[in-house]
């Protein structure tokens, strides 16, 4: 397995996004600090002095759920937790692609590294040497209601006792035999190794941290389609004064408003007497107000993932300065999910006002240029029927950033009566940004075909690296042709990243 980075040490704090990508998509190699491992020792010697008192304790010597007052005999306290373990996989497919389940693998080994997970040291250094190994163990998208992701986890942990499923070396194989090839050994689980394997959000930290990234990139390509539409529509630019942005300082704002401005620096725009109109519709004139208020949003959902990755959801929870185990309800979620809901709203938002710009673009009234942006209206469509893509891809994304937390069920005999659906929310989040590709592509080429209407005039220095991206994949539109071809080479243009890379602002 080919590794692209440096190595990330893990100790229960201070894991970012950044760090979680790099080791997914990048495959840099991981750590455990010793300072952790001491922690994750004294965790599991505080287990180890309770379990076999006369105390109670969820899960360890009670059993799980609706099961809580259920006592565990003594002789079936290490038997318990691989029943626990298995009797929870309960999954269904698909499964998460490799790079999401690295994240996960990943979150959940620094989530047991804080010490207060109670677990035994070999199983944190397994789900390491997993990792580096590049063993990666099928775990399915769906059964897990956000409340623990129970089903999933569960799957995803079987490995580590040589059952299960896993991709290694780019085949799906039995996990035994993927962990002999790598020169590991299973593991044996003792008491709480079962609960603490698959009663935690790992699934839903590594793919909500993963998520922030692909997001970012979004974000940051959505200013640049802007600001190169912005020229082919003539747009005015008054609306980037940088006073606008210095009487109501939101963070987001005021962060894209520069980063439009410094795109578009050496502008025709910027020339006396280039504006169609003193005002433009409110798709182009509060553009950096709503792309401002996407960024906001995903600064919240970021702060939000970058605590709970380093935090512990376990219940129960070893408190190593207290020597105590408590049941607690920290795998409740909500303020993380909360916000990827938030984030998803505001990319509806986003997609609306795009659609609304590319239809006014694609107006004479609006736009003073030819009907569907084509050189020979009325006997050539142009872009016309494209209306019909977006529109769709819009309905698809409203109906997604409907909130999934209102919707759950009560479970396990009414005992546990409130959830999350983090998995499904996170799901959904990604669908809409994977949708948000194809509408930015379009964008992009829209933009471009207008700006060669007006002859291609002087465009900024930012996008005039854009422009020159976008045609090397979408030529200039001069007679009708397939228009899906289009559509798919300038997503797959979006998705890439490769516009961020050749702009570099």
């Amino acid at each position: 397995m080919v590794t692209n980075t440096e190595k990330v040490t893990i100790n229960g704090n201070g894991l970012t996004v950044e760090q979680v990508h790099a080791v997914a998509s990048q495959n840099a190699p991981v750590e455990i600090a010793e300072s952790a491992m001491e922690r994750v020792r004294k965790g599991r010697q505080i287990v180890d002095d309770i379990t076999y008192s006369d105390r109670e304790v969820y899960g360890i010597t009670t059993g799980t759920g609706a099961n809580k007052d259920v006592r565990i005999p003594q002789e079936l306290v290490t038997e318990f937790q691989n029943r626990i373990l298995i009797s929870h996989c309960i999954g269904i497919k698909p499964y998460y692609p490799e790079e999401i389940v690295r994240a996960i693998m990943l979150c959940r080994a620094n989530a047991m590294a804080k010490g207060a997970t109670g677990i035994q040291p070999q199983i944190v250094k397994m789900f390491v040497d997993m990792l580096n190994a590049g063993i990666h163990p099928l775990t399915p998208m769906r059964g897990s209601v956000g409340l623990s992701d129970l089903g999933p986890m569960s799957e995803l942990s079987l490995p580590l006792i040589g059952l299960g499923e896993v991709m290694y070396k780019g085949k799906k194989m039995p996990s035994a035999e993927a962990i002999e090839m790598a020169g590991l050994t299973p593991l044996k689980l003792a008491a709480k190794d079962g609960i603490a394997l698959c009663n935690n959000n790992g699934l839903t930290m590594g793919h909500g941290a993963m998520i922030i990234n692909m997001c970012q990139q979004l974000l940051d390509t959505a200013d640049i389609s802007y600001a190169l539409l912005l020229e082919g529509y003539r747009g005015n630019v008054s609306p980037l004064h940088p006073g606008v942005s210095k009487v109501r300082p939101h963070v987001g704002q005021e962060f894209v408003l520069n980063r439009v401005r410094n795109l578009l620096e050496g502008s025709f725009l910027w020339d006396s007497g280039t504006q169609r109109s003193c005002q433009d519709p409110v798709s182009f004139r509060s553009a950096v107000q709503v792309n401002g208020a996407c960024r906001d949003a995903l600064r919240f959902a970021k702060e939000g993932i970058e605590i709970e990755i380093n935090s512990s959801g376990d219940n129960p929870l070893v408190i190593i300065e207290e020597n105590d185990i408590v049941s607690n309800g920290n795998y409740h979620i909500a303020t993380v999910i909360m916000r990827y809901e938030m984030l998803g709203i505001a990319l509806a938002s986003l997609a609306n006002m795009i659609g609304n710009r590319l239809t006014r673009i694609m107006t004479p009234e609006f736009g003073d240029l030819p009907r569907f942006l084509t050189p020979d209206p009325g006997t050539s469509c142009g872009f016309s029927t494209m209306q019909k893509t977006f529109a769709a891809l819009y309905a698809e994304i409203r109906h997604l950033a409907n909130p999934a937390t209102l919707d759950a069920l009560q479970v396990a005999n009414l005992v546990e009566d409130h959830a999350t659906m983090g998995p499904y929310v996170l799901q959904k989040t990604e669908k809409i940004i994977r949708s948000m590709y194809y509408i930015l592509g379009m964008e992009m080429f829209v933009a471009a075909q207008a700006i060669d209407l007006i002859g291609k005039p002087k465009l900024g220095k930012g996008t005039t690296v854009a422009y020159n991206t976008i045609r090397s994949v979408v030529p200039t539109l001069k007679e009708d042709r397939l228009l899906n071809i289009d559509i798919e080479n300038a997503a797959k243009l979006i998705e890439s990243g490769r516009v961020l890379q050749e702009c570099n602002i």
